[in-house]
């Protein structure tokens, strides 16, 4: 069962159900369909830079300023 509403359409799924209709037929796709799998592929694209810049960069710079202050790391609870 799908629930749109409390999980919306995302843009791995838009691409998914682009490359089930597109896949496994006796005709191309469309160029139509090739240009939307080629803006969503874009979008997803910026979407992994973006949080390429944030693993290799942000991540690096908090870490650095949580060892210069000597805040203690951030620890969970054990499950009891």
């Amino acid at each position: 069962n799908q629930d749109p509403l409390n999980f919306p359409i995302r843009l791995n799924n838009k691409l998914a159900h682009l490359t089930a209709l597109t896949s496994g037929n006796d005709f191309p796709p469309t160029d139509q369909a090739i240009a939307v799998k080629d803006e969503i592929i874009g979008e997803i694209d910026a979407y992994l830079s973006a949080f390429k810049a944030v693993t290799t960069t942000d991540l690096k710079m908090l870490n650095q300023m949580i060892r210069d202050r000597a805040i203690d790391p951030i620890m969970l609870k054990k499950r009891e």
